[in-house]
């Protein structure tokens, strides 16, 4: 299995590419930007250091990808499917991951902060619980 290479960067502006599939590709450095991306797919995708603002990603499913040090921004990845990626180091700045997925993922160093939790869980456990007992442990 060959992996796409993209020898020049990617750059992507103002366009409607929903359901696209992304397969077996090495988009390192990839900028998409006002791009409509639902329900596309990035399988096998090295997107490291990728760059992603005002991208609409609703439906879209991510599954064995390396996207360390990838930055989104003002971005709706409501129902996205993260399955074994690689986030390391990523950034995501005002996104929208509502009901979002994620299964088999690298969150090493991963920080949240200023965020809505409503309803998250980790492992099953919702994360207000975990949090409301860390908080009575510090008291």
């Amino acid at each position: 299995m060959n992996l796409l290479n993209i020898r020049e960067t990617l750059s992507v502006h103002d366009s409607d590419i929903t359901e696209s599939s992304f397969s077996n590709v090495k988009l390192v450095k990839a900028s998409f930007d006002d791009i409509d991306l639902q329900s596309s797919a990035f399988v096998n995708a090295n997107l490291s250091e990728a760059t992603f603002v005002d991208v609409n990603l609703t439906n879209a499913s991510i599954k064995d990808a390396n996207l360390t040090r990838m930055k989104i921004n003002n971005a709706k990845l409501v129902k996205v499917s993260f399955d074994d990626v690689d986030l390391q180091s990523s950034a995501f700045i005002n996104a929208n991951l509502s009901e979002a997925t994620f299964v088999d993922v690298n969150l090493t160093n991963a920080s949240i902060k200023d965020a809505n939790l409503t309803g998250m869980k980790i492992n099953g456990v919702l994360v207000s619980d975990l949090i409301r007992a860390f908080e009575s442990r510090l008291k």
